[in-house]
């Protein structure tokens, strides 16, 4: 999954660059709200004490969702100051560390600007601008709590071993990342394909070099 994250990440910044655009924080007007609302959500954060009980609720509905839609059987859903549970009666990758890559309040605020964005075009318009700000702060409610919750014991990354939850959590939270570009930009999904495919053959052939030196050096006899 290394290099799959790699790259979208290196997607990420070339999709950026290539909007051309450098109106806000250097960077396009979609980015620059985008960064702006997730700071502005970082910094509330750390500074004052803000429940944790709405992304409890969030965390345990998305385990609902997810599990509803292979067919589960949901029963025992409880949220707490705290903590909170969920009963699904079928498991797999996705149904146990969905919460951790899909922001699910995102996702509705995602919903709402497409239904409004059917009757009148927002990208490019100031009511575009702040909506990709909101979109930032909720962006910045799901990775507080993600990484927060990730720092302390969660019964949901053990299952498959931390190291491999983290980084399928990374893979997928970046796939959301340049999901969201297309949502909040003038970049369109095939645009953003066909730019992650050519970031991929490259990573995978800078995967396959550095691989391939790590266990034969050059020099080595």
């Amino acid at each position: 999954m290394m290099p799959i994250s790699i790259a979208f990440v290196r997607t990420l910044l070339s999709a950026e660059n290539e909007l051309g655009s450098r109106s806000i924080l250097g960077m396009s007007a979609a980015g620059g709200m985008f960064l702006i609302g997730f700071l502005l959500f970082s910094l509330i954060y750390i500074a004052f004490r803000i429940p944790s009980q709405p992304y409890i609720f969030g965390h345990e509905l998305t385990h609902a969702l997810f599990g509803l839609a292979r067919g589960a059987n949901v029963s025992k859903f409880k949220v707490k100051e705290e903590r909170g549970s969920v009963k699904v009666t079928e498991g797999g990758i996705l149904v146990l560390l969905s919460p951790y890559f899909f922001p699910i309040y995102m996702v509705a605020l995602l919903l709402f600007f497409g239904s409004v964005s059917l009757a009148f075009p927002l990208l490019d318009t100031t009511m575009g601008k702040i909506f990709a700000g909101l979109v930032g702060i909720a962006w910045g409610f799901h990775f507080c709590f993600t990484v927060n919750g990730m720092l302390q014991r969660q019964s949901d990354l053990e299952v498959y071993g931390f190291f491999f939850s983290f980084s399928f959590i990374l893979m997928m939270n970046l796939l959301a990342l340049c999901l969201v570009f297309v949502a909040i930009s003038p970049f369109s999904l095939s645009e953003m394909y066909a730019l992650w495919k050519e970031m991929m053959a490259s990573s995978l052939l800078w995967f396959w070099d550095a691989f391939c030196n790590f266990l034969w050096p050059e020099g080595a006899n």
